[in-house]
């Protein structure tokens, strides 16, 4: 399986190594690690664009590679606003399973709420395959949007203490 992993904060480093945030690292590149050990092909995208004609993403790596016939998509919650809810229809429809990874709640009660469809990231959920959040707690509070929902733990990266 092809496995696209956006943060959406990420730049490059004067080598050219993509850098990512630390929740970045945290909430996709180690469950990626993961996902790779079991035989997954994954790639973390320094950007990502919606392909109008196949109605698919694909992921743009930091040398400017596309990686196309993308399987899984896994974007973090903050980057869900910019993509059109058509788009994530559309990429369902053509056979790509997006997740979105929420790992942070702000306290609002935006579920169930008319306020919450006017913000795109709270649209966007709804096109999602899979959400995947970072505690239970989270996980009832979307749970009224109907998507399923894994709860992940945001861990420490062991490999950091050898």
């Amino acid at each position: 399986m092809r496995i696209v992993l956006y943060d959406g904060l990420v730049a490059t480093d004067a080598t050219g190594n993509l850098v990512v945030t630390p929740a970045g690292y945290y909430r996709l590149v180690l469950p990626g690690r993961e996902l790779a050990r079991l035989g997954h092909e994954v790639h973390v995208a320094r950007d990502i664009a919606f392909d109008q004609r196949a109605g698919r993403f694909v992921g743009i790596l930091s040398g400017g590679e596309r990686v196309s016939d993308v399987d899984v998509l896994i974007v973090k919650y903050a980057m869900a606003a910019w993509f059109q809810l058509a788009w994530g229809v559309a990429a369902r429809r053509n056979g790509q399973v997006i997740a979105i990874d929420l790992d942070d709640w702000g306290g609002t009660r935006l579920v169930g709420s008319s306020a919450a469809m006017r913000i795109p990231a709270w649209r966007t959920i709804h096109a999602a395959d899979v959400l995947i959040v970072s505690t239970s707690y989270i996980a009832k509070q979307v749970a009224p949007l109907g998507v399923p929902t894994v709860v992940l733990p945001t861990c420490i990266d062991a490999t950091a203490w050898e």
